[in-house]
Parts: C-alpha cells; sequence; structure tokens
C-alpha cells in the first residue's frame, strides 16, 4: 500500500512542497519494503526533474544497489535507471544499466550516451585520466554551469569556475575547451586558438570544441578550416541542429553549392524536414 501511494504522489504533487511529500512518502515506502528499488526510482526522478542532483544521485545510487542484489533483475527498473542516469548526465551508468534491460533499450542508451560524450568531452576509458563513471555527472554539469556563465557575460565567475574546473580534472579535454570559449568571448581569438587546440589535442572527438575551433576560424578568415571543424562536428554530434544550420551558412556564403545541397539532403533525411523550417523557428 505504502509502495502505491510513492507512485501515486510521486504523479501528482508539485514544486517544493510536493517534494518534501513525495521524499516523506517513498522513504517510508523504501523503509517498509527494503528489496524493492520502485520507491527509490521514484523518488530518484522527483529529485533530478527538480534539478536536485545532489538528492537524486544518492537515490539513484541506492535503487541500483537493491537491482545489484536481485540477480533475477527486472528489466524495467534497470530500464527507468538507466533512463534516470541519463538525465542526471552519467552516460557510463546509463550504459552499464541498460545491458540489464533490454536489447531496444540498451541500444537507444548507447546513442544518447554518445552524444553525450561528443557534445561534453568524455571518451572510454576516461577513469584511467582520474574520471569516474561515478564523477561523470559533475563533469557534464560544471560545464553547463560554466556555459550559462559565459553566455550571461559573467566573466569573472566564469573565469574561476573555470580554474576550478581544471583543478579538478586536470588531464580532461573539458577544461582547455572552456577556457577557449571565454577567450573566444574576450575577442582574445590567438589564445583561444591555443586553448582549443589542446582540447583537441587531448580528445579530437569532442564536438564542442569543433565548434568553437570553427568560430576562431571564421573570424580569421580561414573559411577552409571551419568548415573542417563544423563537418566534424556535424558528425560527432548529428542531433545539434545548429551545427548543421551553421554549416549551412558558411557553404552559402563561400557558394559551395554542392556541398551545401548534400548537406541539406543529409539533413531532411535525418530530420524529415528542410533545414529551412528550423532556420525560421
Amino acid at each position: 500500500m505504502q509502495a502505491l501511494w510513492c507512485d501515486l504522489t510521486s504523479r501528482l504533487a508539485i514544486g517544493q512542497k510536493g517534494l518534501a511529500a513525495i521524499d516523506a512518502v517513498c522513504r517510508k515506502a523504501a523503509e517498509l519494503a527494503p528489496d524493492d528499488a520502485w520507491p527509490l526510482l521514484l523518488l530518484a526522478k522527483s529529485h533530478l526533474a527538480a534539478q536536485d542532483f545532489v538528492g537524486g544521485g544518492s537515490s539513484l545510487a541506492l535503487a541500483h544497489q537493491r537491482l545489484d542484489y536481485d540477480r533475477a533483475g527486472k528489466g524495467d527498473a534497470f530500464r527507468m535507471l538507466a533512463e534516470l542516469y541519463l538525465h542526471a548526465s552519467s552516460p557510463s551508468l546509463a550504459e552499464r544499466s541498460s545491458a540489464r534491460a533490454d536489447p531496444a533499450t540498451a541500444s537507444s542508451v548507447a546513442a544518447r550516451a554518445r552524444t553525450l560524450r561528443a557534445r561534453f568531452g568524455l571518451e572510454s576509458g576516461v577513469e584511467a585520466l582520474g574520471l569516474t563513471a561515478d564523477a561523470e555527472g559533475d563533469y557534464l554539469r560544471r560545464q553547463l554551469e560554466i556555459n550559462r556563465l559565459t553566455r550571461a557575460r559573467q566573466r569573472d565567475l566564469a573565469a574561476r569556475a573555470v580554474a576550478d574546473f581544471e583543478q579538478r580534472f586536470p588531464r580532461l579535454p573539458a577544461g582547455p575547451a572552456m577556457r577557449c570559449a571565454l577567450l573566444i568571448d574576450a575577442r582574445r581569438l590567438d589564445a583561444a586558438a591555443k586553448a582549443c587546440e589542446e582540447a583537441l589535442r587531448r580528445h579530437d572527438a569532442f564536438s564542442t570544441a569543433h565548434v568553437w575551433a570553427a568560430m576562431i576560424a571564421a573570424q580569421r578568415g580561414q573559411s577552409r578550416v571551419a568548415a573542417v571543424h563544423l563537418r566534424r562536428a556535424v558528425d560527432l554530434d548529428p542531433e545539434q541542429r545548429s551545427s548543421w544550420i551553421t554549416l549551412a551558412d558558411h557553404y552559402r556564403r563561400s557558394r559551395d553549392s554542392g556541398a551545401l545541397a548534400r548537406l541539406e539532403a543529409s539533413y531532411r533525411e535525418r530530420f524529415k524536414e528542410p533545414m529551412t523550417a528550423q532556420q525560421r523557428r
């Protein structure tokens, strides 16, 4: 009965008061059924939806622990666990969970994990560089916060956040990439280019770093270099429509009608609409 009440509360509760109610009801359900992962999964889902990644991550870890003890496994529970790990920006943990769900889930999660890795500069075997699977979420979310500060032109805060990031993750590519973005914003193109080159030396399959490298090349008048970086960004992260549109604009300005036609055809095949529909939005 308590588990059912947890489920209903998680569906109906709204806002911080609602989150507190979910917390109380689902924690009680978890206590009463120590082998059942579902109350903890529902609790994690509610916390993640409220952008509480600490609370959500804690509940996810406990749910995962319970599911691991259940050797029979529950495909639907592992499917939800994988989805929640993706929401928490933890692609490696999502992939491990999806492997115990079903082949369709595993394939879908693997594709989305590849996108996260390309977008945020993760690669296979990063544990050797000091990043554990448990720390991936922190690595990704810190980048999002730095991007937010940079877009808001809060340069001092962004610079401090980048310095903290590079101290926390000294061997990974996102540190110099974040520095590159800050230097582009400050119009220090030579220093920005060096930072982006460093990021891509560490990990060439980093789509966001390729986008920033393309911005630098375009501002320097190096149109062919810009096109190479943008093409690489599209190949690595094809769901990022802005890279397609920027590359199309480049082909249009350089009057490369053949490359533009091929790009537009590929875009239409992937997204089932012409690129002009996205540009009008």
